[in-house]
């Protein structure tokens, strides 16, 4: 999770008086107000697994001689199951915060749900997530949402001058991400416009493979790969784009998206975790079967070539910033995250 990222997570959390402090264990470095921030050291720091390897016994002597009042872990896989041990050793109490494909690779498991039941919090981005949850035997009580703070009153609203891309992606470049797919779309899409331009913001280990596609299909003078770029810049992206667009296999509530949607830039994006909780079909975007190329294409077609619907999608995403305004403030923020805490620790 990028530094960006973690900081609307903690936003809430820090905001809350009786918490004095925040032990975080990272894989790398993080200044933040009440945070003492462990992280790995050196030569360790460049091995994902020795990080890993380094952060549980680091995780489980600050059980041993700070005794923290709750656990919170970010992400199921491994930071979920460490906490879930730990909880279990040390008789702390333990939320889950389940992000990005965190529930579809549990919901599945036995022992997943079975860790997922014995968490005295879950945190999920969405009402659809919540109802998931609850069908495979989670308690209603247990489920917190939203819990990342988001400054949209920050954003620019885009206008249509200076407009660079008719596309934009922001994410990072791996499989679940299916960026082949909005390549192929691309590609179709170019026999009605050859001037089509798509913008790649963000990077990962699928960078070269993604390169050599675009030039296998013949888009380089349409696709811009940017790179990874600092979360307070990404907007400056938006703003230049026409149409959002995700083709993931699964998601939970991409913040990417949300950004997108508060600078009033309609999105084309699946129908997949908590996404149809803001994104309304028609209304500030398109839920599309994004495994479908050819339906992609068109779905994205019809809102390029489209004024009349493009415009009504803008103003949809402008509207939808509103709604953001008030439930993704860091104020609404801190008050999921009190009322959470105070049912299950003594805040003094």
């Amino acid at each position: 999770m990028s530094d960006f990222k973690l900081r609307q997570k903690l936003a809430g959390i820090q905001d809350i008086d009786h918490i004095s402090h925040i032990l975080l264990v990272r894989g790398k470095k993080f200044k933040g107000r009440k945070v003492t921030s462990f992280s790995a050291p050196g030569l360790v720091a460049r091995s994902r697994v020795l990080t890993d390897l380094y952060r549980a016994p680091v995780a489980f002597w600050q059980c041993v001689i700070r005794k923290p009042d709750v656990i919170i872990a970010f992400y199921l896989n491994y930071h979920g199951l460490m906490g879930w041990i730990l909880g279990k050793l040390f008789n702390i109490p333990v939320v889950l915060v389940l992000l990005g494909t965190d529930l579809e690779r549990a919901i599945n498991s036995r022992r997943m749900i079975s860790i997922l039941r014995s968490a005295a919090r879950i945190a999920v981005s969405g009402a659809t997530s919540k109802e998931r949850l609850i069908a495979a035997g989670v308690e209603e009580s247990k489920i917190l949402h939203p819990t990342s703070a988001f400054s949209v009153s920050d954003l620019p609203i885009a206008r249509y001058a200076g407009i660079e891309y008719d596309l934009i992606f922001v994410g990072s470049l791996v499989q679940v991400k299916r960026v082949d797919r909005l390549l192929k779309a691309v590609e179709n899409l170019k026999h009605r416009n050859s001037l089509l331009r798509l913008a790649i913001v963000g990077d990962g280990p699928l960078r070269q493979s993604l390169g050599n596609l675009v030039n296998e299909l013949g888009l380089d003078d349409n696709v811009t790969f940017v790179g990874r770029v600092p979360g307070n810049e990404v907007p400056h992206y938006l703003c230049k784009s026409k149409v959002f667009v995700l083709t993931s296999n699964s998601e939970g509530l991409p913040m990417a998206m949300i950004e997108a949607l508060s600078c009033g830039i309609p999105v084309v994006v699946p129908d997949a975790g908590d996404i149809n909780c803001v994104v309304h079909h028609k209304q500030n975007g398109l839920l599309v079967n994004v495994s479908n190329e050819r339906e992609l294409a068109e779905a994205l077609g019809q809102v390029l070539d489209n004024h009349k619907l493009l415009e009504s999608l803008r103003r949809g995403a402008v509207a939808t910033r509103n709604l953001f305004k008030s439930n993704y403030s860091q104020q609404a923020i801190r008050r999921v995250w009190e009322t959470a805490l105070e049912g299950i620790i003594s805040l003094k």
